[in-house]
Parts: C-alpha cells; sequence; structure tokens
C-alpha cells in the first residue's frame, strides 16, 4: 500500500506541478538531443522524479544516479563534496534542487568541474523564492552571484532560465508553509516513517485546489512579471571550455 502512494506521489509530483513543468519545459529547451553523452551523472538524485525525462531526451550511453543517503534510485551513495570518481569521468552532470542543501557549495561546484569532461555540460535547476525545506538547507544566490561560482571554478553559464515570478513564488511558499508545519519535522533527508509518509501524501491531496491557483499563478507571471525579481527558481545550462581547467 505504501509503495503504490509513493508511486501515485511521484506521478502526481510530475505532472501536476507548475514548477515541475517549468523545468520540464526548460530541459527540453536546454539539452541539445542531437548531443550524443557517453556517460552522465545525477547529483541527489532523490525520487528521480526527472530521470526518465532526461534519459528519453537526451542520447546517454551511461547514467548513473547518486545521493547522499541509500534508496530504490541511487546507484551510488556519496557525499557531493566529495565525489568517489575519477576526474574527467562524465561529460553530463545534473543535479535537480540540491545545490542548495550542500554545506560548501563550492566544494560540491569543484567537484563538479573536477569530474566532468573537457566541452562537457551542467544542467542544475535550484530555488531562489522559496521556504526553507527538507532536513538541510543552506543558501540562496541571484544570478549575478550563480555566475560569479560557477566561474571560480572554470564553468561558463551559457544559459540561465527563471522559473516563473511573484506569483508563482507566492502559492508555493504557502504549500511549503502547510508541509512544514504539518509533516517536516523529520531529522534525516527522507523519513522512513509511514506515518509520516501517509500523512504527507494526505496533504498533497487537500492542496489540490492550492496547486491549481499555482498554475493560474504561473500564467499570470507569463503576461505580467515575465522577467521576475522574484522568481520561484532557476534552471542553468552550464559549460566546462576545453581550454580551462576547474580550480584545485
Amino acid at each position: 500500500m505504501l509503495a503504490q502512494i509513493t508511486r501515485l506521489y511521484r506521478a502526481y509530483n510530475y505532472y501536476a506541478s507548475p514548477d515541475k513543468f517549468l523545468v520540464r519545459s526548460a530541459l527540453r529547451e536546454l539539452l541539445d538531443s542531437r548531443r550524443q553523452y557517453r556517460k552522465a551523472l545525477e547529483v541527489g538524485a532523490g525520487i528521480a522524479t526527472l530521470t526518465q525525462l532526461v534519459k528519453s531526451h537526451a542520447q546517454i550511453e551511461t547514467y548513473i544516479t547518486s545521493d547522499v543517503d541509500e534508496s530504490d534510485t541511487a546507484d551510488v551513495v556519496c557525499d557531493a563534496q566529495d565525489m568517489p570518481f575519477e576526474d574527467q569521468s562524465f561529460d553530463l552532470i545534473i543535479s535537480f534542487e540540491v545545490m542548495e542543501h550542500i554545506p560548501d557549495p563550492e566544494a560540491f561546484i569543484s567537484e563538479t568541474a573536477r569530474v566532468l569532461t573537457a566541452e562537457g555540460d551542467v544542467l542544475f535547476t535550484l530555488p531562489f523564492i522559496y521556504g526553507r525545506h527538507d532536513f538541510q538547507d543552506f543558501h540562496r544566490w541571484t544570478e549575478k552571484g550563480l555566475h560569479q561560482i560557477f566561474e571560480r571554478h572554470g564553468l561558463a553559464i551559457k544559459a540561465l532560465r527563471k522559473r516563473g515570478g511573484t506569483g508563482l513564488a507566492m502559492s508555493r511558499l504557502f504549500v511549503n508553509y502547510v508541509h512544514d508545519s504539518v509533516a517536516s519535522r523529520q531529522r534525516q533527508w527522507r523519513t522512513k516513517s509511514s506515518h509520516t509518509k501517509l500523512l504527507q501524501a494526505l496533504m498533497t491531496l487537500a492542496l489540490v485546489p492550492v496547486n491549481m491557483i499555482s498554475w493560474l499563478a504561473m500564467f499570470w507571471d507569463k503576461i505580467f512579471d515575465r522577467d521576475s525579481a522574484n522568481p520561484l527558481g532557476f534552471v542553468i545550462l552550464a559549460h566546462k571550455p576545453k581550454a580551462l581547467k576547474a580550480s584545485s
């Protein structure tokens, strides 16, 4: 029963979230479906909501998932600040909503640059106007700050897309508030409690009307707040130029 609820939650999270819709749209736009990647790494795979989309959109021979905690989606359990991979092991590195949870983001970007091949690509998403969430949550970045931290490690941002604007951010802040108030008191990355998982699933159903408002807010932003100073988050495509090496 719990496994079925988990699968339904993952499906709902993929299809019903306007934020995931924006991420999927940006992913299809930014990742060149004609390019062939020899080996890809997804850091912090979590519940792997977008993994299959990446695999189906990009031409990837080998796809490896990693996470800081054991799960049914992680091929490798490791710390993103100290990855157990050789230099230049991957030509595509992906991370969805992970960077804000890492105590030392400089180490994370340095490791990303180290294990990335020359002329390899990096696709990251991360929040901006979004409440504190999960067990650990340390950072938020502006556009200028993102350019600086990537460039310090030899990675050039080729494209940066905003996810929504003020309206979408406000609606998701309310959802975040409800989750944090009711069922997000876990002391580890992913709750192991069946009771808490069930409670989160029931809350998701109860918040369906708010989720519908989020879709309306997203369309409002597209019309009235297109270049918002308050986006929900960002999608970044970065590149490691052949002539540059990552900082040590």
